[in-house]
C-alpha cells in the first residue's frame, strides 16, 4: 500500500515546508467536527462522500487516517512544521480521545449544541473550552481562538440567558382590543338594565354575559406566551434554525445573535 511522504496539509516547494491551503482547511474542519461530536468513521465517510482524496495513490479515507491526523502534534507547529491547529484545540482533542479510550466520555447532550455557537466579546472569534465546570464556581473556562483572552461562564446561567433571549425574540405581537358587535350590544344592555328596578338578577346575568363577550375579543396569545416562557426549556431544533452565534462578554454576559 502506498503511503503519503508529506504530512497531509503540507507541501514542499523549493525545499521549504509550506501549508497547502486546500488541505489545511480539511485538517481544521476535521478537528472542529471531532470536537462537535463526529466519530473517526463518520469523518472518513464524509470526506469520501465529498470526493476529497487523502492522496492520489490512496484516495480513500478511513478511521485510522483520521485518528493519526487528530493525534499528530506537528499540526501545532512541532518539528518545524507551520502551524495549522492552535495548541488549545489540539489539547481539547487529545482530552476527548483520552476520555473515549477510557470509556468515560459522556453522551452528547443538547447542551453540546451551544458550545460551537460561542464567540468572544473581544474579537468575535470562536471560543473553545479549556476546562470543565469548576467544583467551586460551576463555571466553564473558555479561550478566544484569535487573541487567547480567557472567559468564564456558568453553564446554568448561560442556558438561562439564552432561553430568555430566545423567548423575547419570538414574543408575539399583542393585538389591540377591538370589541365585537355582541360585546357592544351587551354593554348597552347592561346600562339599560342597571337603570331598571328589580332584584338585580337580570343585571348580574347581563354583566356576566357582557364580561364573557369582552373576554372573547381579547388576544390571548400574550398570556399563552407568558405561560410558555415560564415553563418551557430551550427548543433546540428552533435554536439551531434561528441562532447565528452567541457573544460572551468579559463579565460572562451572553448576547444571542439571530
Amino acid at each position: 500500500m502506498a503511503n503519503r511522504k508529506i504530512l497531509y496539509g503540507y507541501l514542499i516547494t523549493h525545499g521549504e515546508l509550506l501549508i497547502r491551503e486546500d488541505e489545511c482547511m480539511i485538517v481544521q474542519n476535521v478537528y472542529t467536527s471531532y470536537l462537535a461530536g463526529l466519530s473517526y468513521q463518520s469523518l472518513a465517510d464524509r470526506l469520501n462522500a465529498d470526493g476529497i482524496p487523502f492522496f492520489q495513490e490512496s484516495p480513500l479515507w478511513n478511521k485510522h487516517k483520521i485518528k493519526r491526523m487528530l493525534e499528530n502534534p506537528r499540526y501545532t507547529g512541532k518539528d518545524g512544521y507551520p502551524t495549522i491547529i492552535d495548541q488549545d484545540t489540539f489539547q481539547q482533542v487529545q482530552e476527548k480521545i483520552a476520555e473515549k479510550t477510557r470509556g468515560q466520555l459522556p453522551h452528547r447532550t443538547d447542551m453540546d449544541r451551544l458550545w460551537p455557537k460561542l464567540r468572544s466579546g473581544c474579537c468575535h472569534d470562536r471560543l473553545f473550552r479549556t476546562g470543565g465546570p469548576s467544583g467551586r464556581t460551576g463555571k466553564v473556562r473558555l479561550r478566544c481562538s484569535a487573541c487567547g483572552s480567557t472567559f468564564a461562564v456558568g453553564k446554568e446561567e448561560l442556558l438561562a440567558q439564552t432561553a430568555r433571549q430566545l423567548a423575547a425574540h419570538e414574543k408575539p405581537v399583542c393585538k389591540p382590543y377591538a370589541p365585537s358587535a355582541e360585546a357592544v350590544r351587551l354593554a348597552n344592555a347592561i346600562d339599560r338594565v342597571l337603570e331598571q328596578p328589580g332584584d338585580g338578577k337580570e343585571a348580574i346575568s347581563c354583566i356576566l354575559r357582557g364580561a364573557s363577550a369582552r373576554y372573547a375579543c381579547c388576544d390571548d396569545s400574550m398570556a399563552a406566551w407568558e405561560d410558555q416562557e415560564r415553563t418551557e426549556q430551550i427548543n433546540w431544533g428552533r435554536f439551531e434554525q434561528i441562532v447565528s452565534h452567541i457573544t460572551i462578554g468579559t463579565d460572562g454576559t451572553a448576547t444571542v445573535h439571530f
